[in-house]
Order: C-alpha cells, then structure tokens, then sequence
C-alpha cells in the first residue's frame, strides 16, 4: 500500500512540474496578494490613533471665545489631526465641503456663528460627512467632540447655575439662622441647580451631508458596502469565463470554431455576449437584494444603468484576457482569482481607500473597482445623476476597451 501511495504522489508530483507557470502563481499570487493586502491594511487597524490620526477640518464662523476653546481641545485629542487652514487660509464652510466631495477629506466641524455668545440651552455644532464615509471612522469623531462640547459646557454652565443657586437661598434664607444651617441649605440650592446641569441634552452633533448632496438619508454601514460587495462579485466572471475558453481549448471545440467560416472577432464577441448578460443580472439582482434587505438607495436610474453597462464591459474584457493567456484550469483559477482579489484590496473593496497610506491611495486609481465604487457611491449615496459620474464611466470605458483590444490580439495570434 506505501508502495502505491508512493507511485500516485509521484505521478502527481510529474503532472504538477509539467505545468510550471500554474506551480509557480500558486506560489508568487499568494504572496503577491500578502504584499498587497498588508500595505493596504497598514493603516486600517491604527486609523484614529496618535499614530495615525484621522483628518477633521474645523470651519470657525464664530470666531469667539467658546469656539476658540473647543478648537484648542480638539487640537490637542489624540487620534484627531485638526486643519484649520489650507495654503495659509482659514476654511470656510464652501471650500470644506468642496474638499469632503473630492474625498481629500472625509468630514469638516462647522462651528457656528453665536456659538460663544450663547442664547440658548442647547449648543449644536454640525459635523458635516461624506455619506459614503464608513460610520465606523465618523463615529469616534463624532464621539470626540461631543465629549469636548460637553465639558467645555459644563464648565461654561456651572458658575451661571451658582449664581442662580445663590440668589435663590439668598431670597430664602430669613432672618437669624444658625451658621451650620446656612451652610447646609446653600449645599442643598447647589446641589439642586447643578443637578439641573445634563450636558447631553445641551450639546448636539448632528451629522449633516455636504451641500449639493440629494441623498435620501444617511446610509448605514451595510448599505455603504452593497456596492462594494456587488463589485467584488462582478469580477469573479473572470474565473468562469476563461475556465469555458480553456476548457474548448483542450477539447477541441475552440479548434473546430476557429476552422469554421465564422471571423475571429464575430466569435468572440459571440462567446462573451452571454457572460456580459451574466454580469448585468449579477448587478440587478445584488442591488436588489440591498434594496430590498438592507434599504440601500438606488439613486438616478440612468446613471445606475450606464455605470452598470461599462463595469460589467470591463469585468468581460479582463475574463477575455485571462481566458487567452492561461493555457490550463490551474493557470486560470490561479490567475483569476488571485486579481479578483488583489484588484479588490487595491480598489478599495475590502477597506476604504481613504485610510490607506498615500502611495497605495495613488495605486488604487489604476484599478477599475476605484473608479466603479466611487460612481456607485455618487449615484447611490450622494444622490448624483449621469453628469456627475461621466468622468468614472469615461475611465471604465478606457479599462475595458484596453481589455479587449489586447485579447483580441492575443486571440487572433492564437
């Protein structure tokens, strides 16, 4: 029986050396893939640290004595990088939002004009967000100056409750008592009025959308990544379509084809056709899911269906490509998973982009599942139309027409 087991494991052993570009992808992908996954993630799991701190515009249109308190408290909470100023410029509330809507930063504090002069017994102080930013980094910012706000209103607060606490025992007090009696009732007037003191209920944070934005309400953390997921799932075509082509490669079918009085291209074309209906069914019937599950938003119908059109173009065009340069299954599942994957990291699918290290932000636009999702989050999130979202289809377009065109010469040299 050893003898035997012995022969087979060596039979498979001389299958698998005669494959050696699969042999070699199942080594070089995976660590390709740790490479890439570990500079991605680098910040993720330190994101709102010391170390790594979270950016937060500050907009000051009260420039009076409370808000310069609650700018100094911020500047010096951990985890919180506040910008005041870009280029030796004070941010006003257009140019903040106009940088939250290019994502070169995630949210802006708006302090607001009378915030110092009072008025009122409940302070709110907007933070305005992107609506596709992930609620997980929004909601310790939003913690920190809440907590900031509360304090600064305490302190704010108690001398004006005992001066009222005063007066009141004051008015109370009679004539003759004993000085331990005064002593006491004043406790109790103090303790009365501060009690009355719930910073709480005086503070507000709400979250609010940029300007311009027409998003229905802002989405939970599960439907900011449906798109995500949908994205991630459209690329996965890749692995059945170039398994079809090898698969006719070895049987001969794709011989017989090409013998046939049909042209390279109209054959092709023919063989793609269904896997780019696939994809737009995988699209419909994610989205449905979302929206009916989750909730999420659908957005304007037409940009939804031109952004869909060119991803699952592009998702086609790299399952072409694939299919012409794995000669076997093995080299095929290697290859397109390996860059489903390793596409998806890069694109920002699996961790938003916006908290990756700089170098690797830079390397995420060369991916189409970027320029996918940040269309997606404009239509679905943000509430743009077709014009918003053109500069993402035009880039898709540009992927899946480069895809195409370099299987197509792979397939005719074939």
């Amino acid at each position: 029986m050893i003898r035997q087991v012995v022969a087979l494991a060596a039979k498979e052993f001389s299958l698998l050396g005669q494959d050696r570009p699969a042999l070699a992808l199942l080594f070089l992908m995976p660590a390709f893939f740790i490479v890439v996954m570990g500079f991605a993630l680098e910040n993720v799991f330190e994101a709102g640290t010391k170390e790594k701190p979270l950016t937060l515009l500050v907009v000051d249109e009260d420039g009076g004595a409370l808000a310069a308190r609650v700018r100094d408290e911020l500047s010096r909470a951990p985890g919180i990088d506040v910008i005041e100023s870009i280029d030796d410029t004070m941010l006003d509330r257009s140019r903040a939002e106009a940088l939250i809507r290019s994502r070169e930063a995630p949210m802006a504090l708006l302090l607001p004009k009378g915030l110092s002069e009072g008025g009122g017994e409940k302070i709110v102080v907007p933070l305005i967000a992107d609506p596709a930013t992930h609620q997980q980094l929004v909601a310790p910012v939003r913690g920190v100056v809440t907590g900031v706000l509360q304090s600064i209103v305490l302190l704010d607060r108690i001398p004006e409750r005992m001066r009222q606490a005063l007066e009141t025992w004051a008015a109370e007090r009679g004539e003759g008592p004993m000085p331990d009696e005064i002593v006491s009732s004043l406790n109790q007037k103090l303790s009365e009025r501060l009690r009355e003191i719930d910073a709480r209920r005086m503070v507000e944070v709400p979250l609010d959308d940029p300007s311009g934005s027409t998003a229905p309400e802002r989405p939970t953390a599960t439907q900011q990544s449906v798109p995500a997921y949908t994205i991630f799932g459209v690329f996965f075509i890749t692995l059945t379509l170039a398994t079809s082509f090898v698969r006719e490669r070895e049987d001969g079918t794709l011989t017989r084809l090409l013998t046939s009085p049909v042209s390279r291209t109209a054959l092709l074309l023919g063989k793609l056709l269904p896997y780019y209906l696939v994809n737009l069914a995988q699209i419909a019937l994610m989205f449905l899911v979302g929206k009916i599950l989750f909730g999420h938003p659908i957005g304007n119908l037409l940009a939804l269906l031109a952004l869909s059109l060119t991803l699952a173009a592009t998702a086609t065009g790299l399952g072409a490509l694939i299919a012409t340069i794995a000669r076997t299954e093995a080299q095929v599942g290697a290859l397109a998973v390996s860059s489903s994957i390793t596409l998806a990291a890069l694109g920002g699918l699996m961790v938003p982009s916006y908290v990756m290290p700089g170098p690797m932000q830079r390397l995420a636009r060369a991916t189409p599942q970027a320029w996918a999702l940040d269309g997606y989050h404009e239509i679905m999130l943000r509430g743009g139309g077709l014009l918003e979202v053109n500069v993402e289809i035009g880039v898709l377009l540009g992927f899946a027409g480069l895809f195409f065109l370099l299987a197509g010469i792979r397939f005719r040299a074939s």
